[in-house]
């Protein structure tokens, strides 16, 4: 049914009962009251998984449309973080138009769906938002991003690089970029940065410089790492610098 003809105090229970119509009018009748709690959030993602179909009316206004996508995503009730996506993908937004600074939930997987979904503009400044969350939220996203490489800085993710280094999903130009500038990305102090590099490094057979395989010697201590390191510039160093290292 529609709210509307619906008394306010039924509302939870039209929603509890599945007697609601799914079109962006009733939802943002109810969420503007009751958000997404416990009732409309089982409705939308029953028990199996698969997001209900929602009904997008001619009227509905593009504000009204932005409005409740941003609620759907913000619905911490609603644990699949894919099964947000896909309710607010049915909304006919246009594309990369979602307020990202208005999306205060920011699980890990949500902005890569988010790209995928072309619902949000792959900049910098969606990163630097989600970036906020920390590393799990942005980390599924430089794989999906087709822009990442451009603003892919120290200064930005700088405080992400060991996790860079150690994903099993982030493609492997990001890892080099950070191989490359080791000293910027990787602040002293971060042993475990380092080591993370380290193995990269010898996973790609690298030959680091002399100076970049000290600092991680000095600040590991990880014999095994430093000296598989050394091996591959054995023949490019004196007999002293590999003592001294």
């Amino acid at each position: 049914g529609d709210l509307e003809t619906v008394p306010p105090g039924n509302w939870t229970s039209v929603v509890a009962a599945d007697r609601l119509h799914l079109n962006v009018a009733n939802l943002v009748t109810y969420t503007t009251e009751h958000d997404v709690n416990q009732a409309l959030a089982g409705l939308l993602v029953p028990a199996e998984g698969q997001p209900r179909t929602l009904e997008v009316e001619e009227d509905a206004s593009q504000d009204d449309r932005l409005s409740l996508a941003v609620t759907l995503l913000n619905a911490d009730l609603i644990v699949d973080v894919a099964a947000r996506v896909g309710l607010v993908a049915q909304l006919g937004l246009p594309p990369r138009s979602l307020p990202v600074t208005d999306i205060a939930s920011r699980p890990p997987r949500l902005l890569g769906l988010l790209l995928g979904e072309e619902l949000v503009a792959d900049d910098e400044a969606t990163f630097r938002h989600f970036l906020n969350a920390g590393w799990e939220a942005v980390e599924d996203a430089l794989g999906a991003s087709s822009t990442a490489e451009s603003f892919f800085r120290p200064d930005l993710f700088a405080s992400v690089a060991g996790g860079v280094l150690t994903s099993r999903v982030v493609p492997d130009e990001f890892k080099q970029r950070v191989l490359d500038d080791l000293d910027l990305f990787v602040l002293d102090g971060d042993a475990n940065g380092l080591k993370s590099a380290a193995s990269f490094a010898v996973a790609m057979d690298e030959k680091l410089p002399l100076a970049r395989i000290q600092r991680i010697a000095r600040e590991t201590q990880d014999v095994e790492k430093v000296s598989r390191l050394l091996v591959r510039v054995s023949r490019d160093i004196s007999t002293e610098q590999l003592v001294d290292t």
